[in-house]
């Protein structure tokens, strides 16, 4: 019997309409003069804390050492005013969800992904000795 998704594609969607609900909320409180930028630092805690217990809901660490810079540069765009217009909650969900994705579709397909590590192996090989990857029937003509 095959292993069931961490996150189903219902609670995908799910997360990622409540992502760009919390920034486009943040954003419009933003532009209030001197109250709007508190409120938006106050959604962007509520936010966190909202992802952080859903993700934690589903099995998944949503600050992981690997993790841990998107999650910081998503946090630093929603706490500098003006800024977090941005769709930072947005890029960080669709980020952690591509993740776990990636990760289930890698345990589902392992010798797949032991080809896609070779590739990219070999690819950062070429590009350490300087010389231009071979890219098969351009490099022919």
């Amino acid at each position: 019997m095959e292993k069931e998704n961490q996150i189903s594609d219902t609670t995908t969607i799910l997360m990622i309409g409540t992502a760009l609900f919390f920034d486009f909320f943040q954003a419009v409180v933003g532009w209030i003069p001197a109250v709007g930028n508190i409120l938006a630092a106050i959604i962007s805690i509520f936010a966190f804390m909202t992802f952080f217990l859903w993700f934690y809901m589903n099995g998944i660490r949503m600050i992981s050492p690997k993790r841990l810079t998107g999650m910081i540069g998503g946090g630093v765009i929603e706490l500098v005013p003006y800024l977090n217009i941005l769709p930072a909650w947005t890029m960080v969900v669709v980020y952690l969800i591509g993740t776990t994705k990636i990760k289930e579709m890698a345990a589902k397909h392992p010798t797949l992904a032991a080809g896609a590590v070779k590739a990219g192996m070999k690819i950062k090989s070429m590009n350490k000795t300087g010389k231009l990857p071979h890219v098969p029937f351009v490099d022919e003509r």
